[in-house]
């Protein structure tokens, strides 16, 4: 490549030439130049070209490396997509940076503990309204009714479950509410859609995604890993109806 004239914000004289090698290009250039303020910046030249990826539009090669915004890597990139806030933020106003994290992990939490609450409170109720075994709430008899204490006849699949397998009936459910959480998080920035309505207040965005969705994914999850369990079950025939 040819010599290239780079625009300063320092004034242009005639003396000596100042040469300078180009770390991106690895060319040398020189430069007629007498004044060169300490936060000086190069203006982007006119094709676009030689300018590092990372460095904003404006800036140019002499940014120092703790100027040029860092990559976080994909986790913390993650997080920040999440909380609505960004590495420039963090450099800018740290408080407001701080806050968005500490929010969305509070969030994040609560919708853990939400989940966990959820399926103690609904299991057994829920796990008799799809295999009709006998389950009922945990606060009154539990399962204590359930087909399973009997001595002969179809038992339901969940509740004589291993605990090998017995996971995807409880923590497997829970964990799939708390990823609808942070996926509707991470969509937090943008118009949110829900079915087929379109969630524009802040207040209703955070009720989708810390009630609503982790709620509806229980149920459909829920439903799904039942529907498995009775495909290794086929002797049961109770699912959802009598399908015997």
């Amino acid at each position: 490549m040819g010599r290239r004239r780079h625009l300063f914000n320092a004034h242009i004289t005639t003396n000596p030439l100042l040469e300078y090698k180009d770390p991106l290009q690895n060319h040398k250039f020189k430069y007629i130049i007498s004044v060169m303020p300490k936060n000086y910046t190069l203006l982007p030249n006119e094709e676009g070209k030689n300018q590092d990826a990372s460095i904003p539009p404006g800036a140019g090669s002499f940014l120092s490396e703790d100027e040029k915004p860092k990559d976080c890597g994909t986790f913390w990139n993650f997080c920040h997509e999440c909380a609505g806030t960004s590495w420039e933020e963090f450099k800018e106003r740290p408080k407001d940076y701080n806050t968005k994290l500490i929010k969305a992990g509070a969030e994040t939490l609560t919708v853990a503990a939400y989940a966990y609450g959820f399926d103690w409170f609904i299991h057994d109720k829920f796990c008799d309204f799809i295999f009709n075994c006998g389950c009922t709430w945990i606060f009154t008899h539990n399962w204590e009714f359930c087909n399973y204490h009997n001595e002969t006849g179809p038992k339901c699949p969940w509740c004589v479950a291993g605990p090998s397998i017995a996971w995807t009936t409880t923590y497997f459910v829970q964990f799939c509410m708390v990823v609808s959480f942070i996926y509707y998080l991470y969509k937090h920035q943008e118009d949110m859609r829900f079915c087929c309505f379109n969630v524009e207040s802040e207040s209703k965005k955070r009720l989708v995604r810390m009630i609503v969705a982790p709620t509806i994914t229980y149920f459909t999850v829920a439903t799904f890993v039942g529907f498995i369990f009775v495909i290794f079950n086929p002797h049961y025939s109770f699912f959802i109806i009598d399908w015997s």
